[in-house]
């Protein structure tokens, strides 16, 4: 049963940080912009080293209230990888 409830734990910490930019990219390749999610491989592993980076840094600084500060970076960089997301489909998508 702790499997399962870890299983649906990280299903949902990872819904978070990735959710946004799913949604930036499916609404940038409905708009026509057919080479989106090639940018996911890059974004989304690079959202997930960030925020595990955020989280070992303020252990290692002596930070309290860890919960806090998860949340915060998970967060904080999920809305960052969606606002790359559409910065780079603003630039970078083909126009008719």
């Amino acid at each position: 049963m702790k499997i399962f409830v870890a299983a649906i734990l990280a299903a949902l910490y990872l819904g978070i940080l990735w959710g946004p930019t799913l949604l930036v990219a499916r609404r940038l390749y409905r708009g026509g912009w057919l080479s989106i999610f090639r940018w996911l491989r890059i974004i989304l592993p690079s959202q997930l080293v960030l925020t595990v980076a955020l989280l070992v840094f303020a252990d290692i600084a002596g930070l309290r209230n860890p919960a806090g500060l998860m949340a915060l970076a998970t967060v904080g960089v999920s809305a960052l990888g969606a606002a790359i997301m559409t910065l780079s489909g603003f630039v970078a998508m083909p126009r008719n």
